[in-house]
């Protein structure tokens, strides 16, 4: 079975890099499988007279894997043009079927859509078929980019006692069209990607749960199922939330269902940065602790090994229906099937036995799973643990007590460390074998790992399993006063308890690490160490000893060669790779806003903005893994040119998270509620912050100069500006090296356009960042006369509802033989230059 599964494994993973027809691969499958039928029988026995029969039969198990890559890679194409070429309408209608569990909250709804049909436009007769399915969002504080839908009336069944949705039910939705973003930065996370794990093709952005309306209810027994489900887990949510303070409830309901909705973000990123982050994102651990918790309670109850195993499976696949049918969740529900089914049956079966046949189910089910990051994870989890927990638990081993002549002492030393081993060793061996599997999927999906999480593990996993036992207890019996009044003190405890050591251990300086992205071809070096290191024999042995000396001795060379795999891997940590005399300006594509980072040539780091904070942080998901890519971990300088959301609000996260030396800032106006947050996070890190004006220069950035254009010294008005507030006093900066001049604008318009020619600072520029995104008010002909830019960088979001860039300003820098690059199109863009000649380059979309 693991020779089957691994075959079909590598058939969908080449199928997605070599297209070929699906007609084509099927045909010589069948044709392999029926000649070599007889085979089957003797599958096991590859050696002799049947191998040929038995490899032939592995490449007619492969080529159907790799016919559904192929076909899946073209439904996404499909997917892509149709999205594409209906983005821009200002208003789509779809319909479809609710395809998985929905999600409701106080912020709005989530609702994943199969079998969906499109309208472009209201009146058309004729739908379009998405081939994917379709991920609608809704916000109860916003529309559809401020359009009303035609259904305004407030859905009063979201307030009833049933579900308003309920998964099987064919709903209407109206809004706009967008394609999840992708990777368009180096190190940032691919939500895109993370979507077509799922089947999404597109999203649709409904404004108000009222933009959402019932077609049909939906076939009678998934209304039955699926309804039933729902209100169980709505009704467990509630009981919690009664026994439970909201930030306690936070946790519990993130630990026990993966409704982290209630936890805020300074809650999530204490929690990832001690490699915590599996305990609140419902996985096979938990699925195991529940698991591990109902076979206990059947055998204290005496029931029958097959009573015990029935009971078993019930709660493990109850469990997966109540958590969305995750797939580490379906994996561990697999795996329990097959072991339990051994158990009962009197037959043993092994670990990776029931690995395979998980991992073979689930793929088979849906292949995109093999892209699914959750899907990745769980799988490499357990494999590091069938393959490495063996060769690491012998180096930590503890020595042989048969030689103490103390039969007693013998007796006691045995009972002693029986109880190490069980309680500390083993968890300690499967947390180490976790971490060194799961360094570089870490390192390629987040950016860093967690040191410390090795040593936290064994004590945040019993916390874990004490909050589910009791998060379990008062959901399903919270109604009940006694039960949930003790129930719910004994787990507030335990929530409290987890949050103070998760408080305090991610304030250690070495909680986290960062990490960029490792080279394809380590990372197969890296696991091909980790895999078949520990069945490699030294010299003098056979291939196959798992003997305890042969054990030792591999698990001492593999650590010898872990260590040096590590070095090579992560050297770039030691600080950015920029080439000798060189400036490198990152323009990044955080959507509707602006964000800079600009690396100088003796590796000092500013960044200039870092687009939106708060709901989607562009600071978190953007700017941050961009430096992790390049090993920063201390930016030297920070410019907030002024105060608007969609430029300072993911400064935040990086002065919570790195090192800054100096914070810049033109206008004392902190009223933004956003802004305010930035200035008590920089007195909290004790950054030094710096009011810049026209006539400074900020130095130490060597070779590179950095002048500073505006705003205006102090000449009375508001805030000293003369008059000038808003975007007009955003902070202007000319960057200089050598013969290359590249100028950031903020958000100026024209009172302060006119204001920096009438000074006189106006000059032949190479790079001009466009004011304001492109809008008409910003860019004006005498400003653009008086700079001349040989290139124009417009940093604005992908069909933005603001029209931006303006046709007349695009229309403006053509007449000039401006060559204009843009982060709606293009996606973040990197500018070399060693002062004389400038290169670009750019991250597709």
């Amino acid at each position: 079975m693991v020779l089957v599964a691994l075959a079909y494994l590598a058939g969908l993973v080449v199928g997605r890099h070599l297209m070929i027809s699906g007609g084509y691969l099927l045909a010589p499958a069948l044709a392999i499988a029926l000649w070599h039928a007889r085979g089957l029988y003797r599958f096991r026995r590859l050696p002799g007279h049947t191998s040929q029969s038995g490899w032939l039969l592995l490449a007619a198990i492969a080529l159907p894997g790799w016919a559904a890559s192929n076909h899946a890679i073209r439904v996404d194409r499909r997917a892509d043009a149709i999205a594409q070429s209906i983005e821009a309408a200002p208003l789509i209608v779809a319909e479809g079927t609710i395809a998985e569990l929905p999600r409701v909250d106080a912020d709005g709804q989530r609702l994943v859509l199969d079998d969906v049909n499109l309208w472009p436009r209201l009146g058309t007769d004729s739908p379009i078929q998405f081939p994917l399915k379709l991920y609608v969002m809704t916000r109860s504080d916003m529309r559809a980019g401020g359009t009303d839908s035609p259904n305004s009336e407030t859905i009063e069944e979201a307030h009833s006692d049933d579900p308003a949705f309920v998964q099987g039910m064919r709903v209407r939705a109206w809004g706009r069209l967008r394609l999840a973003p992708g990777r368009t930065t180096p190190g940032q996370f691919d939500y895109s990607n993370y979507l077509r794990g799922r089947g999404v093709g597109a999203m649709l952005l409904a404004g108000r749960p009222a933009d959402i309306e019932v077609v049909a209810p939906g076939s009678r027994w998934a209304t039955a199922i699926f309804g039933h489900v729902q209100r169980t887990r709505d009704a467990m949510l509630e009981n919690l939330k009664q026994n439970l303070s909201a930030d306690r409830f936070g946790i519990a309901s993130a630990v026990l269902l993966g409704e982290r909705d209630a936890l805020d973000d300074d809650q999530l990123e204490r929690i990832r940065r001690v490699g915590a982050g599996h305990v609140i994102s419902v996985s096979g651990l938990h699925t195991g602790l529940v698991f591990l918790l109902m076979l206990t309670v059947a055998r204290l109850m005496g029931l029958s090994p097959r009573a015990v195993a029935l009971v078993g499976l019930c709660s493990v696949w109850s469990y997966a229906l109540l958590t969305g049918m995750r797939p580490p969740v379906v994996r561990a529900a697999v795996m329990a099937t097959f072991l339990l089914g051994g158990w009962a049956t009197g037959r043993s079966a092994a670990l990776i036995s029931a690995l395979a046949v998980s991992a073979l189910a689930t793929l088979l089910f849906d292949p995109r799973n093999l892209i699914r990051t959750d899907w990745q994870l769980s799988y490499v989890c357990v494999t590091a643990i069938a393959f490495l927990a063996a060769p690491i638990y012998q180096l930590l081993g503890a020595r042989n007590d048969e030689n103490d002549d103390d039969e007693k002492l013998r007796d006691l030393q045995g009972r002693w460390r029986g109880f190490f081993r069980r309680w500390i060793l083993i968890p300690l061996v499967i947390v180490i074998a976790v971490q060194l599997g799961l360094m570089p999927l870490q390192a390629e999906l987040f950016g860093r790992f967690s040191p410390l999480g090795i040593f936290a593990q064994p004590i945040v996993i019993p916390m874990v399993f004490a909050i589910l036992s009791l998060g379990l207890i008062v959901a399903i019996g919270g109604g009940i006063a006694p039960v949930g009044a003790v129930a719910g003190w004994a787990l507030g405890f335990f929530v409290d308890i987890f949050e103070v050591f998760t408080t305090w251990l991610s304030s250690l300086p070495w909680a986290t690490v960062e990490l960029p992205p490792m080279a394809p071809w380590l990372i197969a070096v890296y696991f091909g160490v980790l895999l078949i290191g520990p069945h490699v024999s030294k010299p003098e042995g056979q291939l196959g000893d798992f003997s305890p000396p042969q054990l030792k001795h591999m698990a001492y060379r593999m650590l010898i060669v872990l260590i040096g795999l590590i070095g090579l891997a992560w050297s770039p940590i030691r600080g950015p790779a920029t080439p000798p005399g060189e400036l490198t300006m990152y323009a990044l594509d955080v959507g509707q806003g602006d964000g800079i980072v600009l690396v100088f040539p003796c590796g000092e780091v500013a960044v200039v903005d870092a687009g939106r904070g708060s709901y989607g942080d562009q600071g978190r998901r953007t700017v941050a893994p961009l430096l992790r890519s390049l090993g920063v971990r201390r930016i030297d300088l920070v410019v907030a040119t002024h105060s608007d959301s969609d430029h300072v609000g993911g400064l935040r996260y990086l002065v919570e998270n790195f090192e800054v030396g100096i914070f810049a800032h033109g206008s004392d106006d902190s009223g933004d509620e956003e802004y305010q947050a930035l200035l008590e996070a920089l007195e909290r890190r004790h950054v030094q912050i710096e009011q810049v004006r026209a006539g400074d220069e900020l130095k130490g950035f060597g070779a590179a100069q950095i002048d500073v254009l505006h705003p205006p010294a102090m000449s009375g008005g508001v805030d000293g500006l003369g008059g000038l507030e808003g975007n007009d006093a955003s902070v202007v900066l000319l960057v200089d090296l050598r013969d290359v001049e590249i100028l950031l604008t903020g958000d100026i318009e024209d009172a302060a356009e006119r204001a920096i020619v009438e000074s006189g600072l106006a000059r032949d520029i190479d790079i001009l960042k466009v004011a304001h995104h492109g809008s008409k008010t910003s860019s004006g002909a005498d400003f653009l006369e008086s700079f001349d830019p040989e290139f124009a960088l417009i940093s604005a979001g992908r069909n933005n509802t603001y029209g931006h860039p303006a046709r007349e300003i695009l229309d403006r820098f053509a007449a000039r033989d401006t060559i204009v690059i843009r982060t709606d199109q293009q996606g973040s863009i990197r500018l070399r230059t060693d002062g004389e000649q400038i290169r670009i380059d750019h991250f597709s979309r």
